[in-house]
């Protein structure tokens, strides 16, 4: 199938085996400006063309509504370039949506094996947000009653906080928000409120598990830098000892032993004596910055306070809890679900009825899906329930993550790259990384501030830079301007911006 790129007179190597290749699973690995959705769409119409499979036969997961509506555009173009027109009326009503939208479309398509009504209605996020708040609000309310709980305590500390004259509902404002927050994480790693219940259960008899929690999040947060601090400082130097002693101490953190000690043992080891070592390198000041983070935050006294009022913990676990019952008793009166509800019952429908999962396995012959790199653990999961292991094809670029606030796992697209590169008869790893969009002044200044950065962050790739893709004319004027505004306030900042970038 001759599908150039539209940019490029000549298809590459690489665009041809993304496009062409399905004996196996395919992992792009694309810069930005680099063509994937071109490569998406000419490859949905290589499987249709050649006959791997029908319309209704390829699903295609995109990140947002956009992107899908694109995706379906540049498909019918490329059907219709192709000769195939007739075919555009199928598009329509093709497998190509967000993982949301597909979700539903799975419960709706299986109301016998589901337990939501088929006929609920999608929350947007910021609708769902509203409705949460409504129901927090209404369990402050009825704890009011009940100032000597400590719900109660918790309720009347955020109160206690406000500002002389401020509107009353602001003070539970922040608790309110982070508290939607925690249901959302809590919900898309697959926890349900049980959880939350036996750990505030367990935290109430054993207050000092939240110093060992804590701890956990040191070892999580130190480790990999640790780790990767060790392999660019010589063996000899006095800090690659020093490194060694606080990763052994990190991985003997458990809960078996005593917490003032075990408290007391990584103090010493977080101190790190350099003596005479003077390694430069920007994982090695990256790790010893966050060394000297959690130094300032880990001490036996602070501990002990946290220790002291864990019921602040326990209390607001519980004020979770009781919110998060009546946001769903809120949801199942009016037949509402939101974002994760869909996600959580998509994936029971798939994980218990093996009929169900078997019948969309063999319907969907090849699984493609957009923007991977902000994907999350349950977004994999079902993707994985619907593939057979060898007709995935995902895009993403580790550099274009920025969703980690909404729980996107990075690490789950680097994951599958590495696996490609272990076992290439079982996946093939191809790269992108000729932009064309952008002239090669942009991308070489692109290049000189983000390199460094790269670099020296913990567990990072190696910063892959990108080529420009085409020639461009000449011109007198520079590509990369630097734009010296007032901050006399954000709002003046913000217009002088906008003003230099219209050319005022």
């Amino acid at each position: 199938m001759d599908m150039a790129y539209p940019h490029s007179p000549v298809q590459e190597e690489a665009h041809r085996l993304a496009v062409e290749t399905d004996e196996r699973s395919v992992v792009v690995s694309a810069g930005a400006g680099s063509g994937k959705t071109q490569v998406l769409a000419e490859r949905f119409v290589h499987l249709v063309k050649a006959g791997k499979a029908g319309i209704d036969e390829i699903l295609t997961i995109t990140y947002t509504r956009k992107a899908a509506r694109e995706m379906k555009e540049r498909i019918v173009a490329l059907l219709e370039r192709e000769g195939m027109g007739e075919a555009r009326w199928l598009v329509e009503s093709a497998y190509i949506s967000t993982i949301d939208a597909l979700c539903a479309r799975l419960i709706r398509e299986n109301p016998f094996d589901s337990l939501v009504d088929p006929f609920f209605q999608q929350l947007a996020e910021h609708d769902a947000e509203r409705l949460f708040y409504r129901a927090f609000d209404r369990v402050v309310d009825r704890h009011s009653v009940q100032p000597d709980s400590n719900i109660g305590k918790l309720l009347r500390e955020a109160f206690g906080r406000m500002r002389f004259g401020s509107d009353p509902r602001d003070a539970l404002h922040t608790l309110r928000q982070d508290l939607y927050r925690a249901m959302e994480t809590v919900r898309l790693y697959g926890w349900g409120r049980q959880h939350l219940l036996e750990w505030a259960d367990d935290l109430s008899q054993n207050p000092q598990n939240i110093g060992w929690q804590l701890l956990s999040l040191l070892r999580n947060a130190l480790l990999p830098g640790v780790k990767a601090a060790q392999r660019v400082v010589p063996a000899e130097e006095t800090l690659a000892v020093e490194l060694r002693r606080l990763q052994l101490a990190l991985e003997n953190i458990s809960m078996d032993g005593d917490l003032t000690q075990t408290v007391n043992t990584l103090r010493e080891a977080l101190l790190l004596r350099q003596g005479d070592s003077h390694v430069n390198h920007p994982v090695v000041a990256e790790c010893l910055s966050r060394v000297r983070d959690w130094l300032g935050l880990l001490n036996a006294q602070q501990l002990a306070r946290e220790v002291q009022e864990a019921w602040r913990t326990v209390a607001a676990l519980h004020l979770l809890v009781e919110a998060w019952d009546e946001y769903q008793r809120v949801k199942a009166e009016a037949n509402l679900c939101d974002f994760a509800d869909v996600m959580i019952e998509a994936m029971r429908l798939l994980r218990e009825h093996k009929a169900v999962r078997q019948r969309y396995r063999q319907r969907f012959r090849f699984v493609m899906v957009d923007e991977f790199q902000d994907a999350n653990g349950l977004q994999l999961e079902l993707v994985r329930l619907l593939s057979n292991g060898r007709n995935l094809f995902v895009v993403g670029d580790a550099q274009q993550s920025i969703y980690a606030f909404r729980h996107a796992d990075v690490s789950l697209f680097r994951r599958m790259e590495q696996k490609a590169r272990e076992s290439p008869e079982r996946a093939l790893l191809v790269g992108l990384q000729r932009n064309f969009r952008s002239r090669p002044e942009i991308l070489r200044f692109i290049e000189c501030i983000y390199r460094p950065i790269w670099s020296a962050s913990i567990g990072g790739d190696v910063f892959r830079p990108l080529r420009s893709a085409k020639p461009f004319a000449p011109k007198q004027q520079p590509s990369v301007e630097f734009v010296m505004v007032p901050q006399e306030s954000e709002d003046a900042m913000w217009v002088a911006i906008a003003r230099a970038t219209a050319g005022y």
